[in-house]
């Protein structure tokens, strides 16, 4: 090989190598190149997983952000304005049915419900009021219930109104607003009645049925997995007529849970059961696993009439309790949560009618139905009675009414109130109650009429911010509070809170310095001698 040969290889051999470097080059770059890609997308991916973002059917919606939620004594409270008002719900500050314009209370109202809320309070309300045409999934909806009753919800905690907002506990909000919630830390995700219902629907299809019911009360049950279900085609009776026949199917399960076999099945979402009717037209209650709790034999009607609270006067926890308004005929009677009998269908009515405690704006009234938590007003011929919770009768209809209602000439001229309830806060937990156009008071915690039915007015007047209640007998104007404690009647202190024994003296101890006052009707409760000055 001579030196022009081989100076050509040489250079032939660099030019390989350089390009074999440059290969190499090029793909230790590229594979920086695509590490270093991943390494961003991975940032990026994590940066993104740590990233709080909200949902609502699944799209990521900008209108909520962190100040939605706060930590408030390790509940997490949401702002239910914020939330309620992009779900498309109208805010109304003030109390329902009030005019007022209180902050701390608020209204929300759409297309198929008013939700009314008071913060302080362990519980709110809604109304179902459903808009023309209403629909839900392209789903026509009904009402099957009457639409002028409230259903009350239970929190676990009290709402709280918190630097001009309104807040209230995670737990509360999807039955509050009709809405399924995943929370997680970084993903909060929300799903709208509607688009569950779409879910539900498409579960149900596949499990084999055709039909779902289109009552607004069986919608929101898909909330809780649960579906009410209909034939697939209507069964023919004996005598040719067609109907069809309803169940329960259960969507977390996907298995029937209550048979269809029911003339009708109405869901109760605040405490989820289920009202079910069967041929002969009778009513009878489910709890959520299908069990019974009344059987459908003798009563027409079933309806909830009060959801106890749970906690007695010391705040100490006691067990929940349902009672339930049932109709025989025309009569009138309650039953409890394991359907024993509490008060016997003999009543034309059970609690007292709303529009007439409307009238009563003084204390605040949490149930029409059982008053401070013990006492069930019941009416028959027009006279008014008593039972406690536990069925017991505590005064026979012969009352005439409950409440002192104050005159217009009596407002006018000395600004009364007219009085229901008389509030621990004066010393005991008391109705008004009538008696031949003259009031006492009975004493819901001692379950007797503390104070004779002799008095021409039971009333309050409020001046500078300060209610005080006062009666009139014999044209002396006593003032309630200090008679009680003069009398060794009052309960509570001036806080509302229950005093103990000790706190209290000794009832017998005066007896020899009380004056007698005229004794009732021999019909009425006995009372114990008291002094009126």
């Amino acid at each position: 090989m001579n030196l022009e040969e081989s100076n050509s290889y040489n250079q032939e051999v660099e030019s390989r190598d350089r390009k074999r470097r440059g290969v190499m080059l090029s793909i230790i770059l590229c594979g920086v190149f695509i590490a270093l890609l991943f390494i961003m997308i991975c940032i990026i991916s994590y940066q993104d997983s740590i990233t709080e973002k909200f949902f609502i059917n699944k799209n990521q919606t900008t209108k909520l952000n962190s100040s939605l939620y706060r930590n408030i004594e390790g509940v997490t409270y949401i702002d239910i304005r914020t939330l309620a008002e992009t779900l498309g719900y109208r805010y109304t500050k003030g109390e329902y049915k009030k005019y007022n314009e209180n902050e701390d209370s608020c209204y929300l109202q759409n297309d198929f419900e008013i939700v009314a809320i008071t913060s302080g309070k362990c519980s709110y309300d809604k109304y179902i009021e459903l808009a023309a045409n209403a629909k839900i999934a392209e789903i026509p909806v009904t009402v099957k219930g009457d639409t002028d009753t409230s259903e009350t919800y239970k929190t676990e905690t009290p709402i709280m109104f918190v630097n001009g907002r309104i807040f209230v506990p995670l737990d509360s909000v999807p039955k509050m607003l009709n809405v399924k919630i995943s929370w997680e830390e970084f993903r909060k995700k929300i799903y709208t009645l509607d688009m569950v219902v779409q879910s539900a629907q498409a579960t149900v299809v596949k499990a084999g049925y055709t039909e779902m019911s289109g009552y607004y009360e069986n919608l929101r049950a898909t909330l809780d997995d649960i579906v009410i279900v209909g034939d697939a085609e209507a069964a023919t009776t004996n005598i040719g007529n067609t109907s069809k026949y309803y169940g329960v199917y259960s969507t977390a399960k996907r298995q029937e849970i209550i048979s269809r076999k029911y003339d009708d099945i109405t869901y109760i979402q605040n405490v989820g059961e289920f009202y079910i009717t069967v041929e002969n037209g009778t009513m009878g209650l489910f709890d959520a696993e299908g069990g019974t709790i009344i059987e459908p034999s003798e009563y027409e009607k079933i309806s909830l009439l009060y959801e106890s609270t749970g906690e007695n006067d010391e705040g100490e926890k006691k067990e929940q309790q349902q009672f339930y308004l049932v109709q025989k005929g025309q009569n009138y009677g309650v039953v409890g949560r394991k359907g024993q009998v509490i008060i016997h269908s003999d009543y034309d009515k059970i609690g007292l009618d709303p529009k007439i405690v409307d009238e009563f704006t003084l204390t605040p009234i949490e149930s029409t139905n059982v008053l401070f938590d013990n006492c069930i007003p019941v009416e028959k011929d027009g006279n008014v009675g008593l039972y406690n919770k536990q069925g017991i009768e505590l005064q026979k209809t012969n009352w005439q009414g409950f409440g002192y209602k104050s005159t217009a000439s009596s407002k006018t001229a000395g600004n009364e109130q007219s009085v229901l309830l008389i509030p621990p806060e004066v010393g005991v937990k008391g109705i008004v109650v009538n008696f031949n156009d003259s009031y006492g008071i009975f004493d819901t915690v001692e379950e007797r009429l503390i104070v004779p039915c002799v008095y021409s007015k039971i009333y309050a007047i409020t001046q500078g911010g300060k209610t005080t209640y006062y009666m009139e007998y014999n044209e002396q104007t006593i003032e309630l509070k200090e008679f009680l404690i003069e009398n060794n009647l009052n309960k509570f202190d001036e806080e509302g809170k229950l005093l103990n024994k000790k706190d209290t003296k000794n009832n017998s101890s005066n007896t020899e310095n009380t004056n007698t006052v005229n004794e009732e009707n021999e019909n009425t409760n006995t009372v114990e001698d008291i002094v009126i000055e």
